[in-house]
């Protein structure tokens, strides 16, 4: 599933940029603002709308499990859920570190 390992690769670009000592404290904010609406509303529709009542993730985000939208569940689309709702747990980490580094500075 592409969008599960687009995902990850997201949060680790985000992490990348976010470390880049170079980078004005601005442009990491502006990057990481740029993405934020982006990945929290996939991760909001793998919880909300991907997952099955037993837990699992169902390959498509944009609707309740039924057998009418012929969801798959494996081992790839429960990989693909987890990699959407760590992507956005990474960049509210990400966020509130260049948060924290603005008040200590």
């Amino acid at each position: 599933m592409f969008k599960g390992v687009f995902m990850q690769e997201l949060g680790y670009f985000l992490t990348d940029v976010v470390e880049i000592q170079s980078l004005e404290y601005s442009k990491k904010l502006q990057t990481l603002a740029k993405y934020d609406g982006f990945i929290h509303t996939n991760a909001q529709a793998v919880w909300n709308l991907a997952r099955a009542p037993n837990g699992t993730f169902g390959n498509w985000w944009g609707a309740p499990p039924t057998y009418r939208n012929k969801l798959q569940f494996g081992v790839e689309t429960m990989g693909s859920g987890v990699a959407a709702l760590l992507c956005a747990a990474r960049v509210d980490r990400l966020s509130l570190s260049l948060a924290n580094a603005t008040q200590c500075s």
